[in-house]
């Protein structure tokens, strides 16, 4: 539980109080080797008191200004609506930098929302497989605040809040084929992106564990699966067949025109 730092204890205990919470939690890599860790949250202002809501932006202002001091960039509104991000970015000059600027922001315990957090990588002969899993369990944390043993109608209202709140971590990588995931974890991809969703539960461990693989390029990373390389190769050999057809036949009929000007010069 010591993992579970001072951004997740506000964030449950707003959503235990007062509810209509969105959280996103989004660890990323981009086609441009960007890195990104960003925590979005959306709240309802207007559901609180003046006095509520001059202490919940009061506990805002003091955890927007400890995540800056860890290297984070804040960019929101603090209105009706507190709508704010917290982002912290490294720019790598290749996937595989990328991939290890990631794996360090996922372990820090300072700035993790996960109670367990692992990356591993392997090199195979024309791919490289990327392991990762995560784990944290909210549950623990409603069960230490002894929200069972009040009344039941405190209890079922705290409930309540909780469950109109919403927790979603996000994992972000380059175009890649999904080898293994475990239930509950929803995948789509676009754009070259392939994006794992996690719904963080309120009631038992929330975990995402998956194995994926990218295409080897002479070593490097690509951000292509499998397949797509076989097709890109494939794409290029009949680029190359045609092209080398045409410069046959570009100089077959040179050849014959040459002839043919030849026997016409004779004649």
């Amino acid at each position: 539980m010591k993992k579970i730092k001072r951004l997740c204890s506000l964030l449950i205990l707003l959503s235990i109080l007062y509810g209509c919470m969105k959280v996103d939690i989004n660890y990323g890599i981009d086609e441009k080797y960007k890195v990104q860790l960003v925590y979005h949250v959306q709240m309802d202002n207007t559901v609180l008191s003046r006095e509520e809501g001059i202490r919940v932006r009061n506990m805002m202002r003091e955890l927007v200004q400890d995540y800056e001091g860890k290297g984070f960039v804040f960019a929101g509104e603090n209105d009706e609506i507190i709508d704010f991000t917290l982002t912290l970015e490294k720019q790598a000059n290749s996937y595989e930098e990328a991939f290890e600027y990631l794996k360090e922001m996922i372990t820090n315990s300072e700035i993790s929302f996960f109670l367990k957090a692992e990356v591993s990588s392997h090199s195979e002969k024309y791919e490289q497989v990327l392991d990762f899993y995560f784990e944290t369990d909210l549950s623990q944390i409603v069960v230490a605040s002894y929200i069972d043993d009040l009344p039941p109608s405190i209890k079922n209202t705290l409930y309540e809040r909780m469950e109109a709140s919403e927790v979603n971590f996000y994992l972000t990588l380059p175009t890649s084929n999904v080898v293994n995931i475990n239930e509950g974890v929803e995948v789509t991809t676009a754009n070259r992106k392939t994006i794992f969703k996690l719904p963080i539960s309120w009631s038992e461990s929330s975990i995402m564990d998956l194995t994926t693989r990218m295409s080897l390029d002479d070593g490097k990373m690509t951000p292509y699966s499998i397949d797509d390389s076989i097709e890109n190769t494939k794409r290029q050999a009949s680029l190359y067949n045609a092209l080398f057809y045409v410069g046959i036949a570009g100089a077959i009929i040179s050849m014959v025109g040459f002839a043919y000007l030849s026997m016409k010069k004779k004649s």
